[in-house]
């Protein structure tokens, strides 16, 4: 008996060959891939640690991906005008310690009230937005008043401005108040916190509220687990990732021909 056997190896031989020479491509999917994965794990993980985050900070959070070449990689980290301008937020939520000073305490600091080396946190009356942070329009209000913007175009507080929010509105029942910085070193009232305060002016006398506290640490607690998160991401889906890409390589020529396939 005669046994013939016809294969087409030449043709799969030099299929593979060609498919091996995509390969990196594959490679680069993945990781691409991996890296929005960590992306949505880490914004998750942003909306359980943090009390009511920001759009802003939500947002923040960017993949650079990786580019064709040898040893791709792909980063995740937080979009920033400047290198060091992530310090002001993101490296003391992840690592722990102090944070960098805030425009509104750089401002402070340039009109000498508040010292260097000293910073904010909101007092008890403080007026909070929806995120639990001091109000922009308070803070806007504040440095207008205590002459903090000194650039050209500005509509910088003057007298008329500083009466008007000390007669307050009796039509719309708004007290009078107008701001007072207890500050730091010996001229300081000792039975307050030096900080910026209103002093509320009522039918019944006066009252002051505290409205930002200075004080000269700000050190934070480690709340997300960053690294964790992304290697975790990691470790679950690179491989189903590789394993997706290398599958579209064989049956479409590119290697995120299934990138919208079923996950």
């Amino acid at each position: 008996m005669k046994i013939e056997v016809k294969t087409n190896m030449v043709d799969v031989s030099r299929f593979m060959g060609q498919l091996a020479k995509k390969i990196p491509s594959a490679q680069r999917e993945a990781i691409n891939r991996t890296a929005e994965w960590a992306e949505t794990d880490v914004r998750r993980e942003m909306r359980q640690v943090f009390d009511r985050p920001v759009p802003f900070t939500l947002r923040a959070l960017r993949v650079y991906y990786a580019k064709t070449g040898p040893n791709p990689s792909a980063t995740l980290w937080f979009r920033q005008r400047r290198r060091e301008a992530d310090k002001l937020w993101a490296v003391p939520q992840i690592f722990g310690g102090g944070r960098e000073i805030k425009p509104m305490e750089r401002r402070l600091q340039a009109i000498g009230i508040l010292p260097r080396g000293w910073f904010i946190v909101p007092g008890a009356a403080a007026p909070m937005d929806a995120y639990g942070n001091v109000s922009p329009g308070e803070i806007s209000r504040i440095l207008n008043v205590l002459g903090a913007y000194t650039e050209a175009g500005y509509n910088k507080a003057n007298d008329k401005t500083r009466a008007r929010l000390k007669k307050g509105n009796a039509k719309k029942g708004v007290y009078g108040f107008e701001y007072w910085v207890n500050p730091v070193g010996p001229q300081a009232q000792r039975h307050l916190k030096p900080g910026v305060y209103r002093r509320v002016y009522t039918a019944f006398g006066t009252s002051l509220k505290p409205i930002l506290i200075f004080v000269n640490k700000a050190n934070y607690r480690a709340r997300l687990n960053f690294q964790g998160i992304v290697k975790a991401t990691v470790d679950r889906r690179f491989s189903g990732e590789f394993d997706k890409a290398l599958r579209s390589l064989a049956a479409t020529g590119s290697a995120s021909g299934f990138r919208r396939g079923p996950q």
